[in-house]
């Protein structure tokens, strides 16, 4: 099972994307999150319905108040001035979820663009744990 953390590749108005790659969580904070959210949707469960066109099975962050807050702080404190010097200006979060993949579920997204000109995935999973 992957799970993996999306937000609002950086894509300009010319459509090309820029993929930058970086660690960004550690492997501590990583399992944090994921204890959190699988204890959350132990009791809530996970969401299917809120993508019209791309729907994934997810949890909205706002729904889990710790990984909000823990979140909301480290985009500040790691995304943002990175965003800062590569493309000027500040993110705009829109949308902030977490997504589980699942073999004989859902393992992908087709390739789709995003709403918005920055979006962002954090695997929570360790690579060796893909099916």
């Amino acid at each position: 099972m992957l799970i993996a953390v999306g937000a609002a590749s950086m894509f300009p108005m010319n459509k090309s994307a820029v993929i930058h790659e970086f660690g960004f969580l550690s492997r501590e904070e990583c399992e944090w999150v994921r204890a959190k959210v699988e204890e959350a949707t132990s009791r809530e469960g996970w969401t299917t319905t809120r993508h019209r066109y791309h729907p994934t099975e997810d949890v909205p962050v706002g729904d889990i108040p710790e990984i909000e807050e823990f979140m909301r702080r480290v985009l500040e404190e790691r995304l943002q001035p990175f965003v800062r010097r590569t493309h000027g200006g500040r993110m705009k979060v829109f949308d902030m979820f977490i997504v589980r993949y699942t073999m004989g579920r859902q393992v992908s997204l087709e390739t789709h663009m995003d709403g918005g000109h920055v979006s962002f995935d954090i695997a929570l999973s360790d690579p060796s744990e893909f099916e």
